[in-house]
């Protein structure tokens, strides 16, 4: 890796001020220039729910519930063409 590139790598910072990576850098051992952040709920893993506990014991339906009156019917059809896959991440390319 040369001088002024950047590695991206998660870890932990502990009590005692030491930090533990999530994986070995492919950097040769030396001083380097550490930029932390704390990391939001979601890229931590952590399970984030979209509303607030319910007061009662009633809960919304997870669905649109059809209405009365007329409709318009869906007809399945097969695709054209399939979406390409996502990008590599970084972490995934190692």
């Amino acid at each position: 890796m040369t001088s002024g590139t950047a590695l991206l790598l998660d870890g932990s910072l502990k009590a005692d001020g030491t930090i533990q990576l999530d994986r070995l850098p492919s950097v040769r051992p030396g001083r380097v220039r550490i930029t932390m952040r704390p990391l939001s709920a979601s890229e931590r893993g952590d399970e984030c729910l979209p509303d607030g506990p319910w007061q009662d014991d009633t809960v919304s339906a997870p669905i649109d519930l059809p209405l009365s009156g007329s409709f318009d019917r869906v007809t399945l059809r097969q695709a054209h063409a399939l979406l390409p896959d996502p990008p590599a991440t970084d972490e995934e390319r190692g």
